[in-house]
Parts: structure tokens; sequence; C-alpha cells
């Protein structure tokens, strides 16, 4: 028997996950759907109590979720859930509601999480400047600079950035509560299907759905190398599974740039700078299992 594991939990708009295994590797794991707070985390809580017979001890547990949370950890609501659209969820404690596990505890967004495990197991392992962008139920992204996850006084919300729109080729008011027309607004999941009805894969690859879809994503990609000069920019998430999105991105992209920056004037190098991810639906599981990992990386003999 094994002495000791690491779990990690990845909370999702529609689906969550609870995972174990030895920091790097799952051996285990369950989905369920999101439900209440309550229900979710009894389940979750559950399934790593369970594990507990085979595997012995748990040496710390890793969290993803989505966002906003507080993630200051002075603050007396630090692993709360902030202004989501998860009403269920907002001023949930994430950081209180696991410690019946007696152990270490990391919380990271499930975006930042992502991009973690990309940078060093997936698409970006050969980069120590990664960019990670999930395009679901909301738009996230996670950075990483110099192989150290990016995160200032809370976590980046770069999804909520305003774009241009053209009222005359999108008239659609946006589905974001906050901001009504922001990028999560316009392009995420939820607006695709509020403005025509379908999914982006669901529509016909003609539909002038797919060009409006990468010239947001565009903006969005092109904001990111202006603003941190990325190794690796990897577009995530189901909205990105439709085919031939990312290579209307990456020509968007390039149009967008005009040829201003050196290296990023050929499609070849936006091919380059582009990706898709490489771990699938672990990517979050697998960064909060890494993070947990390495906090508590010698509190162990």
């Amino acid at each position: 028997m094994v002495n000791y594991f690491f779990a990690a939990v990845e909370l999702g708009g529609t689906k969550c996950k609870a995972g174990v295994g030895n920091g790097v590797t799952i051996i285990d794991e369950i989905t369920i759907p999101t439900r209440s707070p309550e229900v979710t985390v009894k389940i979750l809580l559950n399934f790593i109590n369970e594990s507990k017979k085979t595997l012995g001890r748990i040496r710390g547990l890793g969290i993803a979720s989505f966002g906003p949370i507080n993630l200051n950890f002075p603050s007396p609501d630090f692993g709360c859930i902030q202004n989501s659209p998860k009403e269920r969820w907002v001023g949930f404690n994430l950081q209180q509601a696991f410690t019946t596990l007696d152990c270490p505890i990391a919380i990271d967004t499930d975006v930042n999480s992502a991009c973690l495990s990309e940078t060093y197991f997936g698409a970006g392992r050969d980069s120590k400047n990664v960019i990670y962008v999930t395009i679901g139920t909301g738009i996230g992204v996670g950075i990483v600079l110099d192989g150290i996850v990016f995160r200032g006084k809370t976590h980046p919300e770069i999804g909520h950035i305003s774009v241009n729109q053209d009222a005359y080729c999108d008239p659609f008011g946006g589905v974001c509560p906050y901001h009504g027309n922001c990028l999560e607004g316009l392009a995420s999941g939820p607006a695709i299907l509020a403005r025509w009805g379908k999914s982006l894969t669901a529509l016909p690859a003609e539909h002038s759905g797919h060009a409006l879809q990468a010239g947001y994503l565009a903006q969005l990609v092109k904001m990111l190398i202006l603003s941190f000069s990325p190794d690796k920019i990897i577009l995530g998430g189901g909205v990105m599974r439709t085919p031939g999105l990312i290579d209307l991105v990456r020509v968007k992209t390039l149009e967008a740039l005009n040829g201003y920056i050196t290296g990023l004037v050929t499609l070849e190098e936006m091919l380059s700078l582009i990706k898709t991810p490489e771990l699938g639906d672990t990517s979050g599981l697998r960064g909060a299992m890494l993070k947990i990992k390495n906090m508590t990386l010698g509190e162990f003999a």
C-alpha cells in the first residue's frame, strides 16, 4: 500500500471532478454534474475519503475552480467564490469546505491550473512563458511567466475585456450579466447559443458565425501577444473543438497584427505560437495536483 497520496478537485460550470495520485499522475478520478455547493462538495469529499482505504494518508489537496475567487491568502475570505454568474456558489468558501480532510490545501482558478499543467506536461512543455485560454461556459485566461503562475492582487479576468464589435454585422447585446458585450458576453458558449440557437459546431461550415467567433478570439490573442509576448498560446475549451476554428483564429490574428511583431509575420509562425491543448480534460485536475505537490514538497520525509 502507498504511504500517502495527493488529491485534486476541479470545479467547473457544468461538471466537477476529483482525482487522486502521486502529484503528477492521476490514478483514479470521478466526474459529476455541478450541483449546489453543499451537494457537490459532499460527493467529492466522499470519493477522496474512500481513497484513503487503499492509498493511505492524504498529503495535500489542490483545488482548481471557476472564478472569480478570493486568492488573497491573508484575507478572512480566502477561498471564497466571488461575483460569479453561478449564483448558488457566490460566497461559498472552498477552503473551509474541504478542511475536514485535515491536510494542506492549495487553491487556484481552473484556467491557471490548466495552464500550469500544459506548461509542464503538455503543449507548452518546452516553453517558459505560456498562456492558456479556455472558451466554453465562460472565457478564462491563465498565464505562466518564467515557469510560475502569474497573479497580482487577484487572478486575471481577461475574459471580460472589451472588444471591438461591429454592430451592423453583429447587433447581439451579449450575455454577460456584468458587462453585456464583453469578450465572454459575445464569444462564450452561452453567447453563441443565445445568438444562433445552436452551438458553433452545429452551424454549417459556411455560416458567418465561424468567422465572427474567430475574429473576437483573434482580438484576444493579439492583446495577449502585445501584452505578454508569450512563447505559446494554448486555446482550449468546448468551443475550440469546433472543426477549423483554431485555423481561422491563426489567420485572423495574423491579419490583426499586420506584420508588426517580428517573428509573427507568417502563418507558419502562427502555427508554432497558437496551439491546441495536449492534456484534454485532465489539465485542470493535473495542474491542481501539481500545485499542491510543489507546495508541500519536503514537508514529509
